[in-house]
């Protein structure tokens, strides 16, 4: 069910800029950040994924297209309707569902990310960064990029890792004052581990231009300031959301449930601490939206650095065959307690409910009735913003390569449900270094540093 858009209002104070819903659809926002891939992609792929809440809004510092209505002076040097090379130059648009909590429940994209010029650069048809532009930056070819082994995520809590099973939510948070503290702007011990560097953009603290920084920093802050204003999310229908996940993927071959469901024998781990009222978790937040936002204070705390890995889909390499005695198929729900308990990371059964996946199995002897019951030794998902999400690989069956066969089928296969935009993304920790092996083995490359962040909405 679509959010209802409420009219357009100021957001408070006159010394903030004004912010403005658009369709929850996503229609008049998804033209103007196609063509700024790929440093749109986080969040023109959560604006893609087919699920929406009553409680889903789309939100930008300029208005939506208006049709059949005569401009007010505060919005008439705006073009409309918008195109990507008419947009203002400094800008915010944002996708937010309240309901979410505890997982991500805000992505946001500013023009902060983009490089410089880029408005000289737009074509209304074409990103403003070609597969063939980035290895360029990278000083690489098509088959370098794809030249070196991969191993299997073990770092805590990353994207890509297994998590640590004596780990806590907490170990993926650093405390606002700590970090604040450290000259670098990184964890212990990660100015060692931080060599590479990206591609796409420098993840300064000190942004080039202030003035821009200023902007879109009081820009993020009238954002937050109308999400903290918005109508309060009640308890998810997980009975009617379950509907709709299973009309959605079913329609694509996936079948999301099984007569011996066993997702409810662990409830403790269904569901995480909720978060307080005023605290809203934000993802995939850039290094740039970070340095611009500290002098704020709105973080309450925020995850260590991880790395923004970019693939090009046509090029990703095949690999290897599974065994003879491993298949593969959909992630059953009888298994999201095994694949919840894997992880640091909260995971809920409503979300891993809703999203693609593939999952490793052994094959069940002839003399079997069902598959149903056959051990899952292996998964992936695709998040709600299409990041390869909680990858795994059970300790006994490490080393066989099933962690690339695994991501190199899922993107291939299950992309497409977003948009038919050639790139797929993971976030990886900055330490996780067998994690950053299978990234680069699939041709992943750096572009840049995005965090995980608390925003306490009363500090606005």
């Amino acid at each position: 069910m679509a959010a209802t858009t409420p009219e357009p209002s100021p957001a408070g104070p006159s010394s903030l800029p004004r912010i403005y819903f658009h369709p929850p659809s996503g229609s008049s926002v998804l033209p103007l950040l196609k063509p700024l891939l790929p440093y749109s992609l986080t969040l023109l792929r959560r604006i893609q994924f087919h699920a929406r809440s009553p409680h889903s809004y789309i939100l930008a510092s300029f208005p939506p297209p208006l049709i059949g209505r005569t401009l007010t002076t505060e919005v008439a040097s705006t073009t409309f309707p918008l195109t990507p090379k008419s947009l203002p130059s400094h800008f915010v648009i944002a996708f937010v569902d309240r309901s979410r909590g505890p997982e991500t429940e805000m992505w946001f994209f500013t023009s902060l990310e983009l490089p410089e010029g880029w408005k000289d650069r737009i074509d209304s048809t074409e990103s403003l960064g070609s597969w063939d532009d980035i290895l360029a930056r990278a000083g690489l070819s098509e088959s370098a990029a794809t030249n070196e082994d991969g191993g299997i995520g073990l770092g805590r809590g990353g994207v890509w890792g297994l998590g640590n099973e004596d780990g806590k939510w907490d170990d993926l948070y650093h405390d606002h004052e700590i970090r604040q503290s450290q000259s670098n702007g990184l964890s212990n011990g990660a100015a060692a581990a931080e060599t590479q560097r990206p591609l796409l953009n420098a993840d300064s603290n000190n942004t080039s231009d202030e003035e821009a920084a200023q902007i879109v920093r009081s820009q993020l802050l009238s954002l937050f300031k109308i999400v903290r204003d918005l109508p309060p999310s009640t308890k998810p229908d997980v009975e009617a959301e379950k509907a709709a996940a299973s009309a959605t993927l079913e329609a694509d071959g996936v079948h999301i449930s099984s007569p011996n469901d066993t997702s409810q024998e662990n409830p403790q781990a269904e569901q995480p601490p909720l978060r307080d009222y005023p605290i809203i978790l934000v993802g995939a937040i850039h290094a740039r939206n970070i340095a611009a936002l500290k002098p704020t204070g709105i973080f309450t705390r925020y995850t260590v650095p991880n790395h923004k890995y970019l693939f090009h889909i046509p090029s990703l390499r095949a690999a290897r065959a599974l065994p003879d005695n491993l298949e593969f198929g959909p992630v059953r729900e009888q298994f999201f307690p095994q694949v919840r308990s894997r992880t640091a990371i909260a995971r809920l059964d409503r979300t891993l409910r809703i999203c693609q996946s593939l999952g490793v199995y052994e094959k069940h002897s002839p003399s079997e009735e069902s598959t149903e019951n056959s051990p899952l030794v292996a998964w992936a998902f695709l998040g709600p913003d299409s990041s390869i999400m909680s990858l795994t690989t059970e300790k006994a069956y490490r080393g066989r390569g099933l962690a690339k066969a695994l991501t190199v089928n899922l993107i291939s296969q299950k992309m497409s449900t977003f948009g038919d935009e050639p790139f797929g993304h993971s976030d990886v920790t900055f330490d996780n270094e067998t994690s950053i092996r299978v990234a680069r083995s699939l041709g992943g490359v750096y572009c840049w540093t995005v965090y995980w962040a608390e925003v306490d909405l009363e500090r606005i």
